[in-house]
């Protein structure tokens, strides 16, 4: 199966509690529309919340830099160096997570998630091609 990537877009308070943040039984993770703990389980989400399915690295680096262009960071690394990561490691399957206040309590997690995952072959993808 050639690799992809999903994208995931989140902004909202900052207090999320943890436990909603974990698949575990009865915590309302399948529901919600919070970034999860560990960013690969953000394919165990409802498909309705992917903002993007992209065969090349390239035009999922694109839709990362529209999240950003419509939400921009007021610190932190530059977007010069998120771009750079980001180009760097997706193609080689890492997932890319640019995730910062925005101020007033709210957040902003952009995501894009490699798929399928080699290392979690029960994690199924979310557009049903693995």
């Amino acid at each position: 199966m050639a690799l992809h990537w999903h994208g995931y877009a989140w902004i909202g308070n900052g207090g999320i509690p943890d436990a909603q943040r974990r698949p575990e039984p009865d915590t309302g993770f399948r529901g919600n529309d919070y970034p999860p703990l560990v960013t690969g389980h953000w394919l165990l989400k409802p498909p309705r919340l992917v903002r993007g399915t992209w065969d090349a690295a390239e035009d999922a680096i694109a839709w990362l830099r529209e999240q950003y262009d419509a939400s921009p960071e007021t610190g932190g690394p530059t977007l010069e160096t998120r771009l750079w990561h980001a180009t760097d490691g997706l193609p080689r399957g890492n997932d890319v997570t640019w995730a910062y206040w925005l101020g007033g309590g709210r957040f902003a997690h952009f995501t894009v998630v490699s798929c399928p995952r080699p290392l979690a072959p029960a994690i199924p993808c979310p557009a049903g091609r693995n």
